[in-house]
């Protein structure tokens, strides 16, 4: 996760990549160093790993095992939105 400012001095915060592909079985981590909570909510889908609570510091791991799409979001912050793919 990573947090800019815009024009206005404002913070914008996104998930850096917003976009993964990885093998099935691989990991993804996102870790959060904003001091700003955030969570890693996915679109439910079968496959979609368990959710990343507010608020989430640190590194977080999940799983995927599945092959498929997942998009995912911040409750806290809905501009901030991913995908994983798996392959």
């Amino acid at each position: 996760m990573a947090s800019t400012t815009d024009q206005y001095g404002t913070a914008v915060f996104s998930y850096q990549p917003t976009d993964v592909t990885i093998q099935r079985t691989g990991t993804v981590t996102w870790t959060n160093a904003t001091g700003v909570g955030h969570s890693v909510t996915f679109t439910a889908v079968n496959g979609a790993p368990a959710e990343i609570p507010v608020p989430a510091t640190g590194p977080n791991a999940r799983p995927f095992n599945v092959a498929g799409e997942f998009l995912y979001h911040c409750t806290v912050h809905g501009n901030m939105t991913g995908r994983v793919v798996v392959q």
